[in-house]
């Protein structure tokens, strides 16, 4: 028989403090390892969890405990600690009294280890390959060794062992809230919900971005002398869910750029109901509600949204990517766009550029390019006459010539195709080593499943949980399961396995980068043989463009 995924003490003390689920229950699932599923068909609106308020893990609750607040009054006199490192210090000092903590089934049932950045390694952290991430890995690792070295004084006021005040320990703490948390009004640290953060993600509808099909439509006006807007076929952007009136193609499908904006601002507003949240504190109540945003039927997951994020911001925070995430973006390396384009998008000519210039210049996850950045193209790549005359064009997302929407894709497949070749590795090795990655990861899986069914669920979820006094290891150190096989090996294999997926996830959308152009530049091959003039100004283009 199956281990629950939540454990009968869990359970038991969730039931015994008063929290009610509602048609649903936790489960396995196929993403992300625990959730919560409907046992029932669910209506929209309908609140599906109730977490009393004394249940909840947060600063409120560390204020009310007599040794955090004496710890906290010596310790930070001056109120300087941040309340994340108050919070973690006292999810610290409840997973060190084990048993004789109010938590203590709660605590058992976290995960012993995490992926988010905060966890890499230096070498995993190279993995990712792309700088911009790299960067961005090293300021979350700092940021989390920052606020342990902050916080050490109240630690050890605490009169915690040594293991309990490690920066391992801190790390998991650390990782346990910037994935765990709900959110709180009037605390940024937010609370620990039981059962609540059991919930998985789901993202919310795919922003307004630049289509293949709106694309090939201007290119298509061009080729037929016509200006005006024509209507676009909604692109594979909108197929997931977007509405097609907000589709903002290379013609638009609007008649005007104020009719554009005001459909755009439509999708934004449809999608802010999602991007709200799906969870609260009720202060009549005192209780934190879950509530279903759409209907849900029966043996389906539930899922929550914390928001609209990119894969990089995923795994720095929660510490898994999406494999089809529609927020995720590749960035261009600046220096492979022609110095025109780079003007426009207001980035300076060096090897050296701040991570908001980078991201100035990015790809969708359907690999179209942002708005700014093919409103840059297109002006860059535009003869001065045409700037001159035809800019407006540009600012309305449409194509402005033949000539210069040819040079503007051209611009941005050598772009694609340069940043491209700054990653070392290749799609098919990365492929090749995400497949043996998890067939490391299984194996031990399979063992241990195998060692539950003779043990019993309660007599290992000690040992997989990690949080029992004294001989029971702190999470983040080595450690062997009850099949004997070493699980820091294991998830080392996890922690790399999530930077391959991502990594993985901005070459795929580099590929397509590529793809689009190709399509756009054909599109564009039945024009007018080019012009002597024309075709300099494509040379010299090429010229200003670096090759990798």
């Amino acid at each position: 028989m199956d281990p629950p995924a939540a454990s009968p003490e869990l359970l038991a003390w969730c039931s015994a403090g008063g929290l009610r689920c509602h048609g649903v229950k936790a489960a396995f699932v196929a993403e992300g390892w625990r959730g919560v599923v409907a046992v029932q068909d669910i209506a929209a609106g309908m609140c599906v969890l109730r977490v009393p308020r004394r249940l909840l893990m947060s600063v409120e609750s560390a204020r009310r405990d007599p040794e955090m607040q004496a710890a906290l009054e010596q310790a930070d006199p001056q109120h300087l600690l941040s309340s994340e490192q108050v919070l973690a210090a006292h999810l610290l000092h409840e997973a060190a009294k084990a048993p004789a903590s109010f938590w203590h089934p709660y605590i058992r049932s976290l995960p012993p280890s995490y992926t988010t950045a905060a966890c890499l390694s230096e070498a995993e952290v190279a993995a990712l390959q792309a700088p911009l991430a790299v960067v961005a890995a090293r300021a979350a690792a700092a940021a989390a060794q920052e606020q342990h070295c902050g916080a050490r004084a109240l630690l050890r006021n605490l009169r915690l062992a040594p293991k309990w005040r490690s920066a391992s320990a801190w790390r998991w703490a650390a990782s346990t809230l910037s994935s765990r948390t709900m959110h709180m009004p009037a605390d940024p640290a937010g609370a620990l919900a039981p059962l609540a953060d059991f919930h998985n993600f789901s993202p919310p509808p795919p922003p307004v971005t630049p289509t293949l099909s709106g694309l090939l439509a201007g290119a298509s006006a061009l080729l037929t002398e016509r200006r005006a807007p024509t209507p676009a076929v909604p692109g594979p952007a909108l197929a997931a869910g977007a509405p097609a009136a907000a589709d903002k193609g290379g013609v638009s499908s609007t008649s005007s750029q104020e009719a554009e904006g005001q459909q755009a601002g439509a999708a934004g507003s449809r999608e802010m109901d999602t991007l709200s949240g799906d969870g609260h504190l009720d202060e009549a109540t005192n209780e934190y509600l879950i509530h279903t945003r759409t209907d849900v039927a029966a043996g389906e997951q539930v899922f929550l949204c914390y928001g609209r994020y990119t894969n990089l911001e995923l795994l720095i925070h929660y510490g898994f990517v999406l494999p089809s995430n529609p927020h995720d973006m590749a960035v261009l390396q600046p220096c492979s766009l022609p110095p025109a384009v780079r003007q426009q998008l207001g980035v300076p000519d060096s090897t050296h550029h701040t991570p908001e210039q980078q991201m100035a210049a990015h790809l969708h996850a359907n690999g179209a390019p942002c708005w700014e950045l093919l409103r840059a193209l297109r002006l860059g790549c535009a003869s001065s006459a045409e700037r001159k005359t035809l800019a407006y064009l540009a600012l309305k997302h449409y194509p402005i010539s033949t000539a210069s929407e040819r040079l503007a894709f051209e611009a941005l497949r050598g772009a694609c195709e340069a940043t491209l070749a700054t990653f070392p590795t290749a799609i098919a090795a990365d492929k090749q080593q995400l497949a043996a990655l998890g067939a490391l990861i299984a194996e031990p899986a399979e063992q241990e499943a195998a060692a539950a069914g003779q043990q019993g669920a309660a007599e290992t979820a000690p040992q997989q949980a990690g949080q029992q006094q004294g001989g029971g290891h702190v999470p983040g150190s080595r450690e062997e399961s009850s099949s004997g096989v070493c699980t820091s090996c294991t998830h080392q294999a996890e922690r790399l396995r999530v930077v391959l997926e991502w990594r993985l996830a901005q070459k795929s959308i580099l590929h397509k980068g590529v793809a689009l152009c190709d399509a756009v530049l054909a599109a564009l091959e039945a024009a007018a043989p080019t012009a002597p003039d024309t075709g300099r100004q494509i040379a010299a283009m090429h010229r200003a463009t670096p090759r990798f």
